[in-house]
């Protein structure tokens, strides 16, 4: 099914009417596949009113989700695009025409360019699309879990400092790691741990690496996010090893609610599957094409049967009964002298 977007609200095209989007709601799922989002959906549908629409933001996490960042020459988009699926079909082990793939520029230099990248299996993306269209519910957008988390905090918490880490202890034994230099996303990452002290490690190294790519070698700010229970000891053994002091903030303040006002992260995997504006005025130019001939083809139709019926009825009025009463009478006459000879 294909979908399109409508002063802002996605709906199904064909629908009779949009009276029902004033009532929509609107959904936050983050899942890990797609049997827990057709959960999340049955839930959901319990609680929503039979009048209203579904409307839903998808945030994917895990394996299942290929979030990298990349730096490429100066290219077309579409080259680009086929850049960075060559990249994700030896990660996937796929074919390039089986994996989805949404991308964007982070920063233009001279000759090259920075950005993020998006790729998930394709069978993987349109099995979530089915759940949501066989539980009635219409996807917003699905990006991935760390893009989201990193833009509500940037959105609700709006750093002053221009080089800034984010540590986000997303779920249990998950850690999405964001590092900013003059604004310009310097590393992003999904980190998995099984210990603390393993989680510890991986931030040293990834910051290092970080610091490797840049002059800055100090943050100006440092946040802590998620559940922080039970982190103490580490947050204090990364506060010592960046020299820097670190703010914390509770899962409550640091919750995903959906796509944010010009987010800095605006990759969305769904993209491929809606009309864009330029598309639609394309298409809405080829209806009205098509409407322009079918009501020429209609008219000159209605023309044609007025010209045969004003010219059945000359012919009429040219003829009387009399007449052809002869013409029978003349016609059967003919056929006698057929039978003779």
């Amino acid at each position: 099914m294909w979908y399109m977007p409508i002063k802002g609200i996605l709906c199904t095209v064909g629908e009779k009417s949009t009276n029902r989007l004033m009532e929509s709601k609107i959904i936050n799922l983050e899942v890990k596949s797609a049997q827990k989002l057709e959960e999340a959906l049955r839930a959901f549908k319990n609680t929503k009113r039979p009048d209203s629409v579904g409307l839903a933001f998808l945030n994917l996490f895990g394996p299942q989700i290929l979030v990298r960042q990349f730096e490429l020459p100066r290219l077309s988009r579409q080259e680009i695009k086929n850049a960075l699926k060559l990249e994700a079909t030896e990660i996937f082990s796929l074919l390039p025409d089986e994996i989805e793939i949404d991308y964007q520029i982070l920063r233009s230099l001279k000759q090259r360019v920075q950005g993020i990248f998006v790729a998930i299996p394709k069978r993987l993306l349109l099995d979530y699309i089915l759940r949501f269209d066989k539980a009635g519910v219409i996807p917003f957008a699905i990006t991935a879990s760390i893009l989201s988390q990193i833009n509500n905090f940037l959105h609700k918490h709006k750093p002053q400092r221009k080089n800034l880490c984010i540590i986000d202890f997303y779920k249990e034994n998950i850690i999405n790691l964001a590092v900013f230099h003059n604004n310009n996303c310097q590393l992003l990452r999904e980190i998995y741990y099984d210990s603390l002290s393993d989680a510890e490690q991986e931030i040293i190294y990834s910051l290092k690496y970080a610091w490797g790519k840049s002059s800055q070698k100090k943050f100006e700010e440092v946040y802590c996010l998620g559940d922080l229970s039970g982190k103490d000891r580490l947050i204090d053994a990364l506060q010592q090893g960046l020299s820097s002091e670190i703010k914390r903030y509770s899962p409550d303040k640091s919750q995903v609610n959906g796509r944010v006002i010009n987010p800095y992260f605006n990759v969305d995997l769904f993209k491929s599957f809606t009309f864009s504006l330029s598309t639609r005025k394309r298409m809405l130019w080829a209806i009205n094409i098509i409407i322009a001939v079918c009501l020429g083809m209609l008219l000159l139709l209605s023309i044609g049967a007025v010209r045969n019926t004003l010219q059945i009825r000359r012919l009429s009025a040219t003829y009387r009964a009399d007449d052809y009463g002869y013409a029978r009478d003349l016609q059967d006459a003919l056929n006698i002298l057929k039978n003779v000879q």
